[in-house]
C-alpha cells in the first residue's frame, strides 16, 4: 500500500476519458481549468507541439506528467508517439493538479521533471457541490433594497449566484443574478424593492466545475416605519462592558471615558437603541487618527446590539455610530469629529534581548553559556515596549536549574540597565531573569546565565561550558520518572509534574526528565516554565528532534516568534525531514508577518507527507489561507 503522503497524487491511467474544455479565466488564473470529472482527456494542441520539439528536438514521442503537490512531485502518466491530439489520466481524488508536457524518444526515458518545475496548465477537479455556510437576508421594510448575505465554501470559484424571490399569492417574482461571485467565501447581492408581505427565496450557487447548490429562504417584509429620528447610544466597547453612555438620546456628548487599552484585537462595540422607534439599519464607523478622517466599515440592518470589529494592528482606534431609516441617516462623523469611543488595540507582547554581560557565543538558540563575573555586574538589556506599564521590569534569580526564583531588583523603570550589587552568598552558576510588562498585562522575558565567582577564579569560568550539577540519586531519578510515566497514560498531569520534578532534583542532567516536564507544561499552557524545561532538555540531549520542537512550541505559545523562528530554523537545518517542524515553521512565520516563506514550508511538510502529528487535510488547510 503506497505511503499515505502519496496518496493525494496518485494517478490511473485510462484509455478513454471526456474531453476537458480548457477555459481560461483572465490573465491570472490562464491555462486554469475546472472539472467535476476525474478522468480527463488533456488536449494537446500545435502550440503544445512546437513547445516540446523546441525544447527536444529530437523528439518523437510526449509523456504527461501530472502533479498533485504543486510541483514537489511529478507523476508520470501516458506516452504517446508524436503526432497526437491528446493524453489521458485519472485523478484519484479532487484537488488541483498541475499538468506538464515532456518530448522524448519513442524508445527510450527522459528525465522527470525537476522540483518546482512551471507546468503548462492547471485543472481543478471539483466534484463535491458548493458548500452553503451561512444564508442570510438582511430584513428590510416595504419599499428599501434587500440584500443577501451568504457564506460559502468550494475548492472552486463561483461563477454566479441566482436568487429569485416570490410572493406567497404568486403574483409577483423579482430576479436578481450575480455573475461575479468570486472565489467563493463570504458575498451579498441585493434585490430592488420588495413589496411588504411574505416571500419565498430561491438561491442557486454554481461554481466553474459546473457543481451546483440551491438554498431557500422565507421572509417576511414588513410595512415601513413611521418617520421618526432614532437615537442610539453606544454602551460599551469589548468585554468586560465600560460603564456609562456616551450619548444623550438627542445626540450630544455627555461624557467622556479615558482611553482604554485592551489586549485582544477582536472587539466588540455594544450599543443601545429607542425600542419605540428602533432605526431601521446602523453603520460603525472607524477613525484610526483622532477622527480627521473616517471609514464606514460595515452596516447591520439586524439590531443585535453589537458589532464585532477586528483590528488589522496595534495602536488607537476611534468609533462612531450613525443610525438610518428609510433615506434619512444621522450621526455619519466627519473630518474633525471626535469618535464616540477610543481605545488602544495592545495584542503584540513586548520584546526584551538581553546586552551584557553574555557568556561565549553560541549558533544554538537553546544553549545558554554562562558569563563570568566577579563583584558587581552591569546588567543591560534592550527593549521593544510601544505602550509599557507604569514600572514594566522585574529581575529575578535562581541557581542554575533551580526550582525557585528569587527577586533582584524592581519593578523598575525601564532605563535599560542595572547595576547589581551580587550578595556574597551567591556563587557559582545561576539565572538572571528578565520579565518586561506592557500596559495590558503581555509580559517577555529573557533568560541569562551568569558564573558568579571570585575574582581570582573569575577567568576560570569563561570556558564555554555548560555548568553541570553533581548527579545524586540517579536510581531515584529514574523510578520517579517510571511513575512519572504511568501518571500521564492516566491523563494524570498534576502527579506526572510531581514525579517529573522530582527526578529533576534528584538527577539534575536528567535531561529526558527535563524534556517531559516541559511537555507537561505546554499541555498546561504554562509558557514560561516550558520554555526553562525544554532549554534544558535541549542542552542536554542537542541531538533530541522532540526536545527542539517543544522547545519552539513553547515559546511560540508565550508569543515570542523572534526565538521560536530562530529555534525552528536550527531544527529543519538539523533534520531537515522533520515534517511537524516544517507545519510549525511555517505557523510562526505566518503570524511573523512572512507569507511567502511560510508556505514554502508547508509545501516542503507536505512533500514530508505532513509530520506524525500533523497531517496531509491541515497542511492543505493551511496553504489555502489567503494573505
Amino acid at each position: 500500500m503506497p505511503s499515505p503522503k502519496y496518496i493525494c497524487c496518485a494517478l490511473v491511467l485510462v484509455i478513454a476519458a471526456p474531453a476537458l474544455a480548457l477555459v481560461p479565466g483572465g490573465e491570472a488564473e490562464l491555462n486554469h481549468s475546472y472539472t467535476r470529472e476525474r478522468q480527463l482527456t488533456v488536449p494537446f494542441g500545435p502550440a503544445a507541439l512546437e513547445a516540446v520539439r523546441q525544447a527536444a528536438p529530437s523528439s518523437n514521442a510526449v509523456v504527461l506528467y501530472v502533479s498533485g503537490n504543486h510541483g514537489q512531485s511529478w507523476v508520470r502518466t501516458q506516452k504517446r508517439a508524436l503526432p497526437t491530439t491528446a493524453l489521458q489520466f485519472e485523478a484519484a481524488n479532487d484537488g488541483e493538479f498541475w499538468c506538464l508536457f515532456r518530448g522524448e524518444p519513442a524508445d527510450a526515458r527522459g528525465p522527470a521533471p525537476a522540483v518546482g518545475a512551471k507546468p503548462d496548465f492547471k485543472v481543478t477537479i471539483s466534484s463535491a457541490p458548493p458548500v452553503v455556510k451561512e444564508l442570510t437576508a438582511m430584513p428590510a421594510h416595504g419599499g428599501e433594497q434587500l440584500v443577501l448575505v451568504w457564506d460559502v465554501e468550494d475548492r472552486a470559484p463561483l461563477a454566479g449566484v441566482t436568487a429569485v424571490a416570490t410572493s406567497s399569492s404568486g403574483d409577483q417574482t423579482v430576479k436578481t443574478t450575480d455573475s461575479t461571485a468570486g472565489s467563493g467565501g463570504a458575498g451579498c447581492t441585493s434585490f430592488a424593492a420588495l413589496g411588504a408581505g411574505n416571500w419565498k427565496i430561491k438561491v442557486t450557487f454554481e461554481d466553474l466545475a459546473g457543481n451546483v447548490a440551491t438554498r431557500t429562504l422565507d421572509l417576511v417584509v414588513a410595512e415601513p416605519p413611521p418617520a421618526i429620528v432614532p437615537a442610539t447610544d453606544i454602551a460599551a466597547l469589548a468585554a468586560p462592558p465600560l460603564p456609562g453612555e456616551l450619548l444623550e438620546p438627542a445626540g450630544a456628548v455627555r461624557s467622556r471615558d479615558p482611553v482604554t487599552f485592551l489586549p485582544s484585537r477582536t472587539l466588540t462595540i455594544g450599543y443601545r437603541w429607542d425600542k419605540d422607534h428602533p432605526p431601521s439599519r446602523l453603520g460603525l464607523w472607524v477613525t484610526r487618527d483622532g477622527g480627521r478622517s473616517w471609514r464606514l466599515d460595515q452596516t447591520a440592518a439586524q439590531l443585535t446590539g453589537s458589532f464585532t470589529y477586528h483590528a488589522e494592528d496595534d495602536g488607537p482606534y476611534g468609533f462612531s455610530i450613525h443610525r438610518e431609516l428609510g433615506d434619512q441617516s444621522w450621526g455619519v462623523p466627519r473630518s474633525g469629529d471626535a469618535p464616540e469611543r477610543e481605545i488602544i488595540v495592545v495584542a503584540t507582547p513586548p520584546r526584551v534581548t538581553w546586552l551584557a554581560p553574555l557568556g561565549p557565543a553560541t549558533a544554538d538558540p537553546a544553549v545558554l553559556l554562562p558569563a563570568a563575573v566577579a563583584g558587581p555586574a552591569k546588567l543591560q538589556w534592550k527593549t521593544a515596549n510601544t505602550y509599557p506599564a507604569e514600572k514594566p521590569v522585574a529581575l529575578e534569580y535562581r541557581a542554575f536549574r533551580g526550582t525557585q526564583w528569587h527577586p533582584l531588583a524592581g519593578p523598575l523603570m525601564d532605563l535599560g540597565e542595572f547595576q547589581w550589587n551580587i550578595p556574597d552568598a551567591v556563587r557559582g552558576p545561576i539565572e538572571v531573569r528578565l520579565t518586561v510588562t506592557d500596559r495590558v498585562g503581555h509580559t517577555a522575558t529573557a533568560m541569562l546565565a551568569l558564573d558568579v565567582a571570585p575574582p581570582a577564579t573569575a577567568l576560570a569560568a569563561a570556558t564555554g561550558q555548560l555548568p553541570t550539577a553533581k548527579a545524586e540519586g540517579k536510581t531515584e531519578a529514574r523510578r520517579a520518572y517510571a511513575m512519572a510515566t504511568l501518571a500521564r497514560i492516566q491523563d494524570n498531569w498534576k502527579g506526572a509534574e510531581e514525579q517529573l520534578a522530582r527526578a529533576t532534583v534528584l538527577d539534575p542532567d536528567y535531561g529526558a526528565a527535563w524534556s517531559d516536564l516541559g511537555g507537561v507544561y505546554l499541555h498546561e499552557g504554562r509558557w514560561e516554565p516550558a520554555v526553562d524545561a525544554y532549554r534544558y532538555a535541549v542542552a542536554l540531549m542537542p541531538e533530541s528532534t522532540n526536545a527542539r520542537l517543544g522547545f519552539a512550541r513553547a515559546q511560540a505559545g508565550r508569543g515570542d516568534l523572534d526565538a521560536a523562528n530562530a529555534s525552528l530554523k536550527t531544527l529543519v537545518t538539523k533534520d531537515p525531514t522533520d515534517g511537524d517542524a516544517w507545519v510549525l515553521y511555517g505557523k510562526t512565520l505566518w503570524k511573523a508577518g512572512d507569507h511567502a516563506t511560510a508556505r514554502q514550508c508547508w509545501l516542503k511538510a507536505m512533500s514530508l507527507g505532513g509530520g506524525q502529528t500533523a497531517n496531509l487535510a491541515e497542511v492543505q488547510r493551511l496553504l489555502k489561507l489567503k494573505d
